[in-house]
């Protein structure tokens, strides 16, 4: 028996019911094969992930599926069953998943560009408003987006 997914219920209507996992988190191609693998269950409409906050969204007929069978269907995903489904997902992947850390330059990415971005804006303004250092401000917000390309790769 392989490894199951962990995950958490946080929203549940009828015909829409939302869990979240960390261990879909910043892994695209994990959270496009869960996808795959529940949009093919029996009543199951349609189904989106979200891979930058971990849950996965079913939308599904309540006449012909009940919660109990969603249940059911996210208790038998296991890491097998979506690589031999899909083969999306790459040993290294796989790995990184099983020990469940992000990837390199996650968080690290997003707030080096927001730095830049928010740099710069405010270096455009300060070259109309004088005694305002534009040119420092423009040069740091360089610097940000260069360590947000850095971090990624």
């Amino acid at each position: 028996m392989g490894t199951k997914l962990d995950y958490s219920v946080k929203h549940s209507l009828s015909g829409r019911l939302r869990v979240a996992s960390p261990t879909i988190v910043s892994n695209k191609e994990l959270a496009h094969c869960i996808k795959m693998h529940l949009a093919n269950g029996r009543g199951v409409a349609r189904v989106v992930t979200n891979h930058y906050s971990g849950s996965v969204t079913i939308y599904y007929d309540p006449g012909t599926t009940g919660e109990e069978d969603l249940f059911d269907m996210l208790d038998n995903v296991t890491w097998e069953k979506l690589v031999q489904s899909n083969g999306q997902i790459s040993k290294s992947n796989d790995e990184r998943l099983a020990k469940n850390q992000p990837p390199k330059g996650g968080r690290e990415s997003g707030v080096w560009k927001l730095a830049g971005k928010v740099l710069g804006a405010v270096g455009l303004v300060a070259v109309f408003i004088p005694l305002l250092p534009g040119v420092p401000l423009i040069l740091l917000a360089a610097l940000c987006q260069e360590k947000a390309d850095d971090s990624t790769n």
